[in-house]
């Protein structure tokens, strides 16, 4: 369940006030966070992953689109990190 769908559930300014007010973020944030797509930082992610018992990467299909997507570019362009 995203945390998109978690909003959706709930009376959404209170929602979004105890979001912020457990990761100490502004609302502002917290909605750029529901509506806009963007990701928190991993310490925040994992937060909210334990807060709503869901995990990170349900929560925030978007990383994990975003990791797969820089994942495939790397391997395209033949990342050589491995190779010394």
């Amino acid at each position: 369940m995203a945390l998109k769908d978690i909003y959706n559930e709930q009376t959404k300014e209170n929602f979004v006030k105890r979001v912020a007010k457990l990761t100490k973020k502004s609302p502002k944030t917290v909605k750029g966070w529901i509506h806009a797509g963007r990701v928190p930082d991993a310490l925040t992610r994992s937060i909210l992953a334990k807060e709503f018992g869901v995990n990170e990467n349900e929560l925030f299909p978007e990383k994990v689109k975003a990791d797969e997507q820089s994942r495939g570019a790397d391997d395209s362009r033949g990342d050589s990190k491995a190779t010394a």
